[in-house]
């Protein structure tokens, strides 16, 4: 492990940025309305401890219910909302023998339940003020309180509004725990350049140990967080883009 390895990964941090973060994420929508404002949550939250093509099934299924319930119509707010109905969409294309489980509508209707007790309803404009406040903690244990939101997703959901509102000075040494989701990307990469001895060290020690070698090299740890993961994933589609800067001579053997 050195400096430059480590600056490195956090450059992939800032592609992830680009080409994830902002494209997907506009601040703009995220502030405009409520509906708007718990993407970012939402989007992460299907992400939990399982195949990454089945989340995605799990949100292609959701996504066009909450839509159609919600996208464009005249709910301005939540106030009027039938959350009841919501959830009965909700279970005709997820749960047993569909896709995903009942939880994973139990923990939509959470989220929504938790955005309706808001003061305006937008989780962004919320979370926003509240790590400006200084309350990162706080935010993040009333997101656990959630159905379903685990430490890593409300960690990846912290991580990267802090990333799309460059909120890094807001942000105490106490706080940056908080935006650290470690996942089998992260854990991996953090083992391969010699940040952890052992892949099989608990969340909290890969959490601490990422955490001590973004201080003692000077790096920013969750634009590190977010390159490990980029890196991680896309592995394969980063060795093809820098396949023609990988020189062998004919009689070097391959790694």
């Amino acid at each position: 492990m050195n400096g430059r390895l480590m600056n490195q990964i956090v450059r992939f941090g800032d592609r992830y940025k680009t080409v994830i973060l902002a494209r997907d994420f506009p601040t703009a929508s995220l502030e405009a309305n409520w509906y708007g404002g718990l993407s970012l949550l939402l989007s992460h939250s299907f992400y939990q401890g399982r195949r990454d093509e089945v989340s995605e099934e799990v949100e292609k299924a959701a996504m066009p219910v909450l839509d159609a319930h919600f996208k464009n119509t005249d709910f301005a707010t939540l106030a009027r909302c039938d959350l009841n109905a919501v959830s009965s969409d909700l279970s005709t294309v997820i749960g047993k023998g569909k896709i995903g489980k009942a939880r994973d509508v139990q923990m939509i209707v959470g989220i929504l339940q938790f955005v309706k007790g808001l003061p305006d309803e937008n989780l962004t404009r919320y979370s926003i003020a509240e790590i400006r406040r200084g309350n990162v903690r706080n935010l993040y244990d009333a997101l656990m309180g959630i159905t379903q939101i685990g430490p890593k997703i409300a960690s990846f959901y912290l991580r990267d509004l802090v990333d799309l509102y460059d909120l890094e000075d807001a942000l105490r040494q106490d706080d940056l725990g908080f935006l650290q989701p470690i996942d089998v990307w992260v854990r991996r990469v953090a083992f391969s350049i010699g940040i952890i001895g052992d892949e099989k060290l608990s969340e909290e020690m890969v959490r601490e140990n990422i955490l001590r070698a973004c201080e003692e090299y000077g790096v920013s740890a969750f634009k590190f967080n977010q390159g490990a993961w980029y890196l991680g994933k896309f592995a394969f589609e980063i060795l093809i883009e820098n396949l023609d800067a990988i020189r062998l001579s004919d009689d070097e053997p391959m790694p």
